[in-house]
Order: C-alpha cells, then sequence, then structure tokens
C-alpha cells in the first residue's frame, strides 16, 4: 500500500496486461500498527480496481517486541507458504535507490564486507524464494512525483517518521545530513554499488571454480576440503567459509567477529603449517578446521550420546541430518553402478531387504552414536573390524569422527555407519528390490 510497492504493481500491472492472471499481490498485515487494517482495506480496493489477484496474510501473535528481524521473519514465513501454494515463481520488491544508501550506511556501521555492502541485489534467493528488485535506481522522490502526476494516492507507514528503528533512524537524521553535505550522495552509493558487484563477480569467477572443485569431501555429509589456492588468501578462505555454512543453513547462525576471528586462525594455520584442530560456534553447531587434511566440518554442538528408533520414511536426526529409509526398485544401470562401487557412502547405503531381519513393518531400525566396541564388515571387507580402525582407515579427521553415528537392524547388527560402506554381509544380491538408506541436510533439498 506504500507509494513504493503502489508504483511497482502499477508498472507490472501494465506490463503484463495481457497475462494479467500470472501477477499476484502478496500483502502482509503484522497486526502492529493502528493504520495495519485500513492499509489491507486499501490494498484490497487497488487488486480489484486492477484485476489482480491477491492473497493477505496477518500476523496470529504480533510479537511483543517489534524489530526489523522479526517482522522480516514473519513476512518470509507467509511468502514461502504462499509462493509453494501457488507455484509462484518470482517476487518483485520495490526496494529503491534511497533503500540501498539507507542499506549501505547500516552496514557500514557493522563492519560488513563486500557482499553486504552491494546489497540489496536486483536478483536473489533466500532459500526457495527468488527476488527481483527493479526500482533499486530510482529515487523515493522520482516515485512520488509519479504517482501526484498520475493522480494516484498511497497509504503512509506512520512509523516511517518515528525513529525507533535503526533504519529510520539513518533515513531521518543521517540521510538527509550527508545529502547537504555531499550532493548526489545516493547516485554516488548506487554507482559504489555497482562498482562492488563487478568486483564481486571477478573475485567469484576465481574462488566460484576452486570451492566448486572441493566444496563436498567424498566420505561426509556435512564437509569441505579447501585446496591450497583457497587457504593462501583470506579472502578465499573467506568466500569457502561462507558458502559452506550457506549450503547448511548457518549463514546467519555465525557473527561476523567469529568469521573474522576463525578465517585469520584458519590462514595463520596453513600458513605456519599448524597441526592443531580449529574450533568456533554457528548458533547449535560447532564449524570446525582440520589441518589433517585441510577441511572445514560441521557437527553438533552437544556430543551428547542419542538412540532413536525408525522405520520406513523420514526421520530428523538430532545433528540436523535428514535420515530416510525407502523400499525400492534397483534399474539395472542403478544396479551396475553400485556393484561397480559408485556410490557416496557418506549419504547412501542400498542393502538386500534381508538387512530388515523379517521386520520392514514398524520400527526395525536403530540409529545410534557409536559405542567403544563398535565392529562390523563393511563392503570389501572379509571380517568385522573395529568402527575406529574402519574410520582412520577411511582417514576420518579426528574432529569429525565424534559426531559418527551408526545404522543398526532391530538385532543389532550394524548395517552402515558413513561415512563408511554398508554391511557386507546385506550387499544386495539378485532381487531388485532392495532397501534404501539415505542422508541429507535438513536445509538443503
Amino acid at each position: 500500500g506504500g507509494a513504493d510497492s503502489l508504483l511497482l504493481l502499477l508498472i507490472c500491472s501494465e506490463i503484463f496486461e495481457d497475462h494479467i492472471d500470472k501477477l499476484v499481490v502478496l500483502h502482509f498485515n503484522h497486526k502492529a500498527r493502528p493504520s495495519a487494517d485500513a492499509d489491507e482495506k486499501y490494498v484490497r480496493g487497488v487488486c480489484s480496481k486492477l484485476g489482480v489477484n491477491a492473497i493477505f496474510g496477518s500476523a496470529d501473535n504480533p510479537p511483543k517486541k517489534k524489530t526489523e528481524a522479526e517482522f522480516r521473519a514473519m513476512r518470509l514465513k507467509f511468502f514461502e507458504e504462499a509462493c509453494a501454494r501457488e507455484n509462484i515463481a518470482v517476487i518483485l520488491q520495490a526496494h529503491h535507490a534511497d533503500d540501498a544508501a539507507e542499506s549501505v550506511l547500516m552496514r557500514l556501521s557493522r563492519g560488513a564486507g563486500l557482499d553486504g555492502l552491494r546489497a540489496p541485489y536486483p536478483i536473489s534467493q533466500a532459500g526457495a524464494l527468488r527476488f527481483a528488485r527493479p526500482l533499486l535506481d530510482m529515487r523515493k522522490s522520482e516515485i512520488i512525483s509519479i504517482l501526484k502526476s498520475a493522480g494516484y494516492s498511497w497509504c503512509e507507514d506512520e512509523t516511517n517518521f518515528e525513529d525507533c528503528h535503526f533504519r529510520n533512524k539513518m533515513r531521518l537524521r543521517v540521510l538527509p545530513v550527508l545529502e547537504k553535505v555531499a550532493k548526489g550522495f545516493v547516485g554516488g552509493v548506487r554507482r559504489s554499488q555497482m562498482l562492488l558487484c563487478e568486483d564481486a563477480q571477478a573475485i567469484n569467477s576465481v574462488v566460484e571454480p576452486l570451492i566448486g572443485a572441493c566444496c563436498r569431501t567424498p566420505g561426509f555429509p556435512r564437509s569441505m576440503r579447501l585446496s591450497g589456492d583457497i587457504l593462501a588468501q583470506r579472502a578465499f578462505i573467506r568466500r569457502a567459509l561462507v558458502c559452506f555454512l550457506a549450503s547448511n543453513g548457518l549463514s546467519e547462525k555465525m557473527r561476523a567477529s567469529a568469521v573474522d576471528k576463525f578465517v585469520e586462525s584458519v590462514y595463520r594455520s596453513y600458513s605456519s603449517n599448524g597441526k592443531k584442530p580449529l574450533k568456533a560456534s554457528a548458533g547449535e553447531s560447532i564449524i570446525a578446521y582440520s589441518p589433517q587434511d585441510f577441511s572445514l566440518h560441521i557437527s553438533p554442538r552437544s556430543s551428547a550420546c542419542f538412540s532413536l528408533k525408525t522405520g520406513l520414511g523420514e526421520v530428523i536426526l538430532p545433528c540436523g541430518l535428514v535420515f530416510a529409509a525407502r523400499r525400492i526398485n534397483l534399474e539395472p544401470e542403478q544396479k551396475r553402478l553400485l556393484l561397480e562401487g559408485k556410490n557416496d557412502d557418506s549419504t547412501r547405503a542400498v542393502l538386500d531387504l534381508s538387512a530388515a531381519a523379517g521386520c520392514l513393518d514398524g520400527e526395525f531400525l536403530e540409529i545410534r552414536t557409536r559405542r567403544d566396541g563398535d565392529a562390523y564388515a563393511p563392503i570389501g571387507s572379509t571380517s568385522p573390524k573395529r568402527l575406529k580402525a574402519l574410520l582412520s582407515g577411511k582417514k576420518v579427521p579426528v574432529v569429525q569422527r565424534k559426531s559418527i553415528f551408526v545404522v543398526c537392524n532391530c538385532n543389532g547388527e550394524i548395517l552402515w555407519a558413513p561415512p563408511i560402506g554398508p554391511a557386507s554381509k546385506y550387499k544386495i544380491a539378485d532381487s531388485t528390490e532392495v532397501l534404501e538408506l539415505t542422508l541429507k541436510n535438513k536445509d538443503i533439498q
């Protein structure tokens, strides 16, 4: 209902005039302002007049502490549900040049780096949501001028004139002073962001192939092995760490100061041929660097033992991974690849149905943390070996071994211990119907 989003809607309704049924307005009522309900009513009227479909959501329990972060989380949840239900491809947002300048000032005060200072991006991704911001080069004054000349009125958020939020303080107190002192300040910020985007693209063109080549270390579900080219540059280490955190849904779980300290520690460790593992907190997880094989690992903060029973279907493990057990039919090509050993033992195990010991119904599997004395014979072994020896032979770093777990059948036999292969006793036989066990990160589809 604000001027920015109203102009964007009017532009879109004209551009997509012949496909107006493909356009949807998403409106979320935070229930946090006296005029919130009136704004929703206004939006309903505009959408009705333009013939545009609209989806409305509202806060069931408005947060007592009205912070931007809480409001944003509420909106994102609404967006995710609406986009999934309606198969919405992209969300257009009406951020403009003044918004971008405010964001840069806010991020500068927090010590942002290259990526932070070039946001908001023209196109960005947040989980399954894709955002596009086509008005980033327009000034707020231009938007107001266009709407006035076209005879449109809009809703005004009364809290925009209160300096209770950090962004409002930048908007009301700081930005006007800077524009008086330095004419064209906002335009200068937009040019700087364009240059920073060019710099980021240049760096990414070098770093991303290096990260892509080592992003997932074979044998570990949540590990990344770093090359010497990455470890030789602080900026490259930072990029790799950011990529690793993002791929595991931990982007916002590690403080900027912690990232700085960890990057510096890894750089110094590599430069001085250090041997001591390094650790840092990321929410409920621990990020560890192993100089043994130059790799990053994620493990749960708590190393407490766990044991849970499960059957066919999915279950979320205490470590955050999603475990799934399925009864499937193997295609001939799939079976050939398995017999040739072309399988990622860290994320998938395929066994003969006899592994279930005749108990495919109900909770026939136990997933538990490893215990002293655990042993089994994985495919390729003729006799059982202690899990400790198997992990050592697989060169699993010590920092990773504490979070290793095993999957057992109802008789207590170990069927699989990622990243070791499945039990040799239950390797696939002649039948095409098999038991498939898989692991994936909860936040990665």
